[in-house]
């Protein structure tokens, strides 16, 4: 008997290749505090460098599901209503690009950023470079308006936002 391959859903154990649309809601979801998808969403070996300083060290230590989800869960100490949404997704074999808002209304946080993942054969994510911007980051076709900027260096290990 032989069986057609078919896009597992994130709630449920990866059987299957991840497509790139449910990839990047995944990240996306990973990313707002669900950290129970990482190993859904991502290699055993998995890397991330981000572009901002203040998350770089850290960042840079990121290997596999189970660190990303320390590093995330750190990340979001004190930022628990921030949300993240992919604005824009654009694929090819092998690569995914969200252009990304990240939103706290709450705390009047907004920005976005562009994150470029790696793809393994079986659409999680084995390298991910990532760059936040200071205001939220559009579609073309979408653009934000331009707010007054908010740049404050993060420190995931210290679970708090510096002036």
């Amino acid at each position: 008997m032989t069986t057609t391959p078919s896009t597992t859903t994130l709630s449920t154990p990866l059987a299957t290749t991840l497509t790139a649309p449910d990839l990047l809601d995944g990240w996306g979801r990973l990313w707002s505090g669900d950290l129970a998808l990482a190993p859904s969403l991502v290699t055993a070996d998995v890397t991330v460098r981000f572009g901002n300083p203040a998350l770089a060290a850290d960042g840079d230590a990121v290997r596999g599901p189970d660190a990303l989800a320390a590093f995330i869960g750190a990340f979001r100490t004190g930022r628990e209503g921030l949300r993240y949404a992919t604005r824009l997704a654009r694929s090819a074999p092998g690569h995914v690009v969200s252009v990304w808002s990240a939103d706290d209304d709450a705390a009047g946080l907004h920005v976005g950023g562009i994150d470029l993942l790696d793809v393994a054969p079986d659409g999680r994510a084995r390298r991910v470079w990532s760059v936040t911007a200071g205001r939220p980051v559009a579609a073309d076709d979408d653009v934000a308006p331009c707010r007054p900027p908010r740049h404050r260096a993060v420190s995931p290990a210290a679970g708090r936002v510096a002036p």
